[in-house]
């Protein structure tokens, strides 16, 4: 057992014995962004404090779990609800893959009730969708919701901005959107949870009638072990602008083609690359748009494993974040402790995180003078020097450290 989290256990038995707590994270295990990397990062700071977890999660995150030091914890015990196998093949639909999640919660339920289990804390993590209920509120004294998202609405013009594609899904994704409310277990969702944390005060309106249980809480925070040998001198003469994310429409991959064919248009001898990070099926038309020619000195990376994601984006000199729907912004964050500046739409999860008025773009532009507020904002923001990006490192890396991220929610 790591030795920091042997002393962190004996600093907090005092104030903690037997406060046991059901951590639900369908999608857990390190090295890894997104949901896996959240569920991830509450399991080992509930273990750091001192609680007796109990991990309910899938069989596909233990796969990937089960080699993990964490798992040896004395603390710890893992109740793994569906096989792998499984999980893979509901995945690749993404409606059976909606149910499959609601039937896993169900199967997750009666298991704990078969058992006779209960609990001081019930915590459900991941998925952290709106969209997707927990029903384990049942089963503790105190029971937490979240941080959940999914609620955010974006102008339309930035999915037209996309492509006639796009834009039917953004159609139908506020449709989707607004079916929450005749969900009979999301409304049980609601009911079971003692607190609801809602990773933006966009997500307010799904919980009608019971906005009393909300309050706003971060998802995210950043491990600064990881990040302790940071250099901020000054960078080359090529000036390198980043666009990372999955390949879906509303992260805005196209819209950074874009944006990066205005640029070159307006600036056509600037020493400028562009740098695509993700996968997934709607990099394939970015892609192709990209290497029509209008794009000189583009490079798509695909997905790369945490620790050369972060040695590669710190040599990034700009973060593009074209994203219209992200509730938090795990890039945006890792972009930020790394002292690259950030371009993004003021909305939802960028805005929540992002304490600099000048990163901010006003998504009710029409896209030609959004796309010269990039352009515009890109140009400056190159030029900032090492002194300055230590500075937003040291400001975020303290605003959004892991040491904090329980704080408030257990007690």
């Amino acid at each position: 057992m790591p030795a920091q989290i042997s002393e962190l256990h004996s600093n907090s038995q005092v104030n903690l014995i037997n406060m046991k707590l059901l951590l639900s994270a369908y999608a857990c295990f390190p090295n890894h962004g997104s949901e896996p990397g959240v569920g991830y990062l509450w399991l080992s700071k509930s273990l750091e404090a001192g609680y007796s977890v109990t991990l309910l999660t899938s069989g596909w995150s233990y796969d990937r779990l089960r080699s993990d030091p964490l798992v040896d914890h004395h603390l710890l015990d893992i109740l793994v609800t569906g096989s792998s196998f499984g999980d893979g093949l509901w995945r690749r639909r993404r409606i059976l893959y909606q149910l499959y999640l609601i039937v896993w919660q169900l199967v997750a339920a009666l298991t704990l009730l078969i058992r006779g289990l209960r609990f001081d804390i019930a915590h459900h993590v991941t998925y952290g969708g709106v969209t997707i209920p927990s029903f384990i509120g049942f089963f503790a004294k105190k029971s937490i919701y979240g941080p959940v998202g999914g609620g955010e609405a974006a102008p339309l013009a930035l999915a037209r901005a996309c492509g006639r594609g796009a834009l039917v899904k953004e159609i139908l994704k506020r449709g989707q959107q607004s079916l929450v409310f005749l969900d009979p277990f999301v409304w049980l969702t609601k009911i079971g949870f003692s607190e609801i944390l809602i990773k933006n005060k966009s997500n307010l309106w799904v919980f009608w009638g019971f906005q009393k249980k909300c309050r706003v809480k971060a998802e995210i925070a950043v491990n600064t072990q990881m990040f302790e040998h940071l250099s901020f001198s000054e960078k080359g003469e090529s000036k390198k602008i980043a666009f990372s994310g999955r390949g879906i429409y509303w992260k805005g991959g196209m819209l950074a083609v874009k944006f990066a064919e205005k640029f070159q248009e307006k600036y056509p001898n600037a020493n400028v690359e562009f740098h695509f990070f993700g996968d997934g099926r709607e990099f394939k038309e970015w892609e192709a748009r990209a290497s029509k020619g209008k794009v000189q000195r583009v490079f798509f990376h695909g997905r790369l494993s945490q620790d050369e994601y972060i040695r590669q984006f710190s040599l990034m000199d700009l973060l593009w974040f074209p994203s219209f729907h992200d509730s938090s912004g795990n890039v945006v964050l890792e972009s930020l402790v790394l002292g690259v500046p950030v371009v993004a739409f003021d909305l939802a999860g960028p805005s929540s995180i992002i304490d600099h008025d000048d990163f901010l773009i006003d998504p009710n532009l029409q896209f030609s003078d959004m796309a010269e507020k990039f352009i515009s904002k890109s140009n400056s923001l190159l030029m900032m020097s090492g002194s300055r990006r230590r500075e937003i490192s040291t400001y975020y890396l303290s605003k959004f450290s892991s040491k904090m991220l329980l704080n408030g929610v257990y007690q």
